[in-house]
């Protein structure tokens, strides 16, 4: 009995730790993400608003 408990506490460690590191890398990667789309909008809008 002790010795499920204790792997589903190392389960639950384990994947907490899982979940945090995608959820920090998912948040790097959508700031990435951002700034890429809002440097491409300006270059875009530049573009766009430049006189011929």
């Amino acid at each position: 009995m002790f010795s499920v408990v204790m792997g589903l506490v190392l389960f639950l460690i384990i994947f907490w730790v899982a979940s945090t590191l995608i959820l920090l890398l998912w948040e790097m990667a959508s700031m990435e993400l951002w700034r890429i789309k809002k440097a491409w909008f300006k270059e875009g809008h530049a573009i766009k608003t430049k006189p011929p």
